[in-house]
């Protein structure tokens, strides 16, 4: 009885099943989530716990403080340094738009690791910090440098000064024209005019 259970309980057991095979597209796909999640990672921040208890003066202040906390805390920095979160200078301006005492209730941001710092920006870029970026960066673009003159090549040389010696040349013939025709000028000034000759009248014999 007991080898006819062991016989039935190996027929009964079905062969394992091969794990499917993931397609291209899927694999494309995980590859890019991987590397959308090594380049940044969005967050939604609740800030009204934060700041709702706190002197209006202050609330914008505190609402800042709270992001950096919570991604230093999300994004797991070391000992949750505040000074390696840095926040974009148009978000910061963003967040200060509506003065100290009015801050948003909740913010989404984008968080990119730089190094050792984590850098803190726009989720969704609006078009007036769009254009504030590029008015920065057309006044703050580095001065561009001046191109080297190109040297010409020894085939090139013979002919430039062939050219310029032909150009030197028609440049002294006419100075020296100029220079005859102004002293021409001079002499036919100085020299007296010949009065015409005049005719002596015989006396007449009486």
């Amino acid at each position: 009885m007991a080898d006819a259970k062991e016989t039935s309980k190996k027929e009964v057991r079905s062969p394992k099943r091969e794990a499917p095979q993931q397609s291209e597209e899927a694999r494309s796909k995980s590859e890019s989530d991987s590397k959308g999640s090594t380049e940044g990672k969005e967050y939604t921040i609740p800030l009204r716990k934060a700041w709702l208890k706190k002197a209006n003066y202050r609330r914008t202040g505190i609402a800042v403080k709270a992001i950096k906390q919570y991604i230093a805390k999300h994004m797991k920095v070391p000992d949750r340094d505040t000074n390696k979160v840095k926040i974009d200078p148009f978000f910061n301006n963003e967040m200060w738009f509506r003065g100290r005492a009015k801050p948003p209730a909740r913010v989404t941001v984008v968080a990119e690791k730089d190094g050792d710092n984590i850098r803190v920006t726009f989720a969704e870029t609006p078009k007036h910090a769009e254009y504030a970026k590029a008015q920065h960066d057309k006044r703050h673009k580095p001065a561009e440098q001046p191109k080297a003159p190109v040297k010409p090549t020894e085939e090139e040389k013979p002919a430039e000064e062939e050219q310029k010696e032909e150009k030197e040349k028609s440049q002294s013939a006419a100075a020296q024209k100029e220079t005859q025709a102004k002293s021409q000028a001079k002499t036919d000034k100085h020299v007296a005019k010949q009065a015409p000759g005049q005719i002596q009248r015989k006396a007449l014999r009486k």
